[in-house]
Parts: structure tokens; sequence; C-alpha cells
């Protein structure tokens, strides 16, 4: 990476390391070069030699502030202005957010079927029905061409035939 401390910018001295920059180094490279993450992406894609990392909300979790700290803008729209105003809110602690939880369906074994004499019936091709509904709706004719697409000619032979 190439730093941009302010004695070697004066000498013309580049100096390289093979460290990540830290936060506020990473701030002054992408200064007015870089507004939003499309555009970081490409900026660390095109400039490897900075040693940015792909993800700085993560790779600067404790420093991390914002995008619009980080790229050095504000917000211009007013979903942009709602949102940033939400998060300084979750930020100062006026706001508690509650953490992502993934949805399961709990699955209780203690359920038991009350009614036993259910007796399950084999289940049936439900193209086969299609085909019986349109026979008794008599418009079997008027849907050939359709049924060409869902069936192949032999299961449509079996079917009509049967």
């Amino acid at each position: 990476m190439q730093t941009l401390l302010p004695k070697e910018q004066e000498a013309g001295v580049a100096v390289f390391s093979y460290e990540k920059p830290t936060y506020e180094q990473a701030k002054d490279l992408i200064k007015g070069q870089v507004r939003n993450m499309k555009e970081y992406i490409n900026f660390v894609r095109t400039h490897s030699f900075y040693q940015l990392p792909s993800n700085p909300r993560q790779y600067y979790k404790e420093a991390y502030v914002s995008n619009y700290d980080f790229f050095s803008t504000a917000p211009t729209t007013a979903k942009q202005l709602a949102v940033k105003k939400y998060w300084d809110k979750v930020h100062s602690g006026e706001l508690t957010r509650k953490p992502y939880t993934k949805k399961v369906k709990s699955v209780e074994p203690d359920v038991k079927v009350e009614n036993t004499n259910i007796v399950e019936q084999p289940a049936q091709d439900e193209r086969i029905l299609l085909i019986g509904l349109m026979r008794k709706l008599g418009i079997l004719d008027l849907c050939k061409d359709g049924l060409k697409t869902l069936f192949t000619y032999e299961e449509l032979y079996d079917m009509v035939i049967k």
C-alpha cells in the first residue's frame, strides 16, 4: 500500500507496506473519488496496490460508523435521510434493535391425533384427474394443444384411451 503520510507526500517519497490501511487512512485514500459502495468496489479492484479491504464495514468493525462517514458524503434523498436518522438513534442508544432471529416452525412431539378412523386414499395422478374433468365438461377437444405441452404423447394416449 502506498501510504499518504504528509511528510512523505511533501517529499514525493512513496512508502510501501504489506499492511492494510487504518480506517482513517482508508477514508483519506478514497475521499473525493468514491461516493458509494459500488464505486468503492471498482476502486478497490483498480487500485489494488492500496490494499483496501473489500468489506470495510466488517474489516473496520470497531471504527466504522456508516457509509456516509466512510465515503465522506451526506444523504440526499428523503429515504436516505430517514435511514440515517434511524441508525443515528440506534447508535446513540435511543432505539434498541431486536436481534435477527430465524423463524423456525416448532414441531411439538406431544401432539396426538384424536380421530384414528381416517383411511388414507391412494394418491392419484393429478393429470389424470384433469383429463377426467375435461371429459366431463366436454372441453377435451378444445384443450388438445394445451395438453400437448403438459404431457408426452405416450401419456396422452394412455390417458385418453382409458
